[in-house]
């Protein structure tokens, strides 16, 4: 009896760690970087990351312009106390000349192990896509709005944006005034709240909870 209810503890603790890494792995899917407008090059924001009531981490996100070209820098870290703790690095990068993306990077550990390691870029002709399971090549079709830019400028009459994680485009449309949904790869959807076109909050759903990014500065 005691042997059957430690097998049983294994398995529920097993299962648990799974869903846990798979969720920290959709997590950087909705991070991507917010701003406060100003007439600077640089702008910074600061989130906060909610599990709940609990505060479970910072984003750090940073935008430089260059002329004719952006730059957008996104960090963060996020730790997750359930049965185990979940650690979570994130850091994404991308580059914008005349409005198309011409490079990006995605990059995430948990618990110190690689998850994410991706990369897009422009060659001249096409886009050149390596994510952490698979190659693509993408023609005849310019990527103008990512993971980062959606914070920073609200997706009036924009369907898709491009994951730079996952080397794909995810469906996205307005719910209501300035809010709209992102359907994420597994089918769990994000929400998307702006105000005078900044994104002020993001909510994460997840396997076990909610996680919501709330700009503070």
């Amino acid at each position: 009896m005691l042997k059957s209810r430690h097998n049983n503890n294994v398995t529920a603790f097993l299962v648990d760690k799974k869903k846990m890494q798979y969720a920290a792995r959709i997590f950087s899917v909705t991070i991507g970087c917010v701003f406060f407008i100003t007439a600077v090059n640089a702008q910074k924001l600061t989130y906060r990351i909610f599990l709940n009531k609990d505060t479970i981490g910072i984003l750090n996100a940073e935008r430089q312009s260059h002329k004719e070209s952006v730059s957008y820098i996104l960090q963060s870290n996020m730790t997750v106390h359930k049965i185990i703790n979940v650690d979570v690095e994130y850091k994404m990068e991308s580059d914008y000349s005349n409005g198309k993306m011409m490079h990006s990077t995605a990059y995430q550990k948990i618990n110190k192990r690689v998850q994410v390691n991706s990369s897009t870029n422009w060659d001249g002709t096409k886009y050149v896509i390596q994510t952490t399971d698979h190659k693509t090549i993408l023609k005849n079709k310019n990527i103008n709005y990512n993971m980062c830019t959606i914070y920073y400028y609200e997706p009036v009459g924009i369907t898709q944006v491009y994951s730079d994680a996952f080397g794909k485009f995810l469906n996205i449309r307005p719910v209501g005034t300035h809010r709209y949904e992102l359907t994420l790869p597994d089918g769990k959807r994000s929400y998307y709240n702006y105000a005078s076109g900044i994104c002020f909050q993001v909510e994460s759903e997840q396997v076990f909870s909610k996680i919501i990014f709330r700009l503070t500065r």
